[in-house]
């Protein structure tokens, strides 16, 4: 079957979970090329290469020493070819129109520099989080509600303008939280054309919003966030992300508390003190 030149699939995983990364890209059409970067600190997961493709052909088999889950996405995003990357992680499921959908609005919305789509629960549960009915243009704000899985990037602007993910950032960084808002805050700076569009392309099981952000560490990271983004008028918008997410929160830290660390995070960003 003629390989799919318009996109490729990067799943990014890390020590025993690649049989998740292999398991997930078995469900892809082998019309589809699958990238598989996988990141450990353990020689005993390592696989073999030559094992992995011989399972399945559409599956290029990359490995990376180390932890960083930026590191690790933008080490798999240098061996894609294709002219869109839609980057997974291992715990997700797709559907049968997953890549049909993606296909179809690439060409609909007019081959933009990105586009996001809608995530739901696989148990049937309803969407990932609260989503828009309509297609929309993405900017500086609507981007900071963007998860990767949601995804699709155009590999021809991101060579173009050589932006990668900020590696101080995400799973396994400095600050675990926000590479992905921080890639499409990015590319809009570099003149990026993004749009949102209201259709399911993967399943992820639901997460609390409140045990995302109910820690110290985690409201650190956010003020650290909207430091690197937004700059100095990023204490305006922690004022106001403070108060809007305080019920999602509350059952797991005080407002004093979080208040305190996003703040922090803010005031500190690039530095590695800590005390809250």
């Amino acid at each position: 079957m003629e390989r799919n030149r318009l996109l490729e699939v990067l799943i990014c995983t890390y020590n025993e979970r690649i049989i998740d990364a292999v398991r997930l890209a078995s469900t892809f059409p082998t019309s589809v090329n699958i990238i598989i970067s996988h990141q450990y600190n353990d020689e005993k997961y390592v696989l073999d290469s030559l094992a992995i493709t011989k399972l399945n052909l559409n599956i290029t088999y990359i490995k990376l020493f180390g932890v960083g889950l930026s590191k690790n996405r933008n080490f798999g995003i240098n061996f894609c070819s294709a002219d869109y990357i839609w980057i997974l992680d291992d715990d997700v499921s797709i559907t049968d129109s997953s890549v049909s959908i993606i296909t179809q609005y690439i060409s609909k919305l007019n081959n933009p520099d990105f586009i996001t789509f809608k995530v739901n629960d696989p148990k049937g549960e309803g969407a990932f989080k609260s989503y828009s009915e309509k297609t929309f243009e993405h900017n500086q704000i609507t981007v900071l509600n963007v998860c990767s899985i949601e995804i699709i990037l155009s590999q021809n602007f991101l060579n173009y303008s050589k932006i990668t993910l900020d590696e101080r950032f995400g799973v396994g960084s400095t600050y675990p939280t926000g590479e992905e808002n921080i890639l499409l805050s990015d590319m809009l700076k570099s003149g990026a054309k993004g749009f949102f569009s209201p259709h399911f392309i993967v399943s992820h099981a639901l997460e609390s919003s409140g045990s995302l952000l109910g820690s110290s560490s985690m409201a650190y990271s956010k003020g650290s966030l909207f430091k690197r983004l937004f700059g100095f008028k990023s204490y305006i918008i922690i004022i106001y992300f403070s108060i809007k997410k305080y019920h999602e929160y509350k059952t797991h830290i005080s407002f004093a508390k979080f208040f305190c660390s996003i703040i922090k995070g803010a005031y500190q960003f690039n530095s590695k003190t800590y005390n809250c």
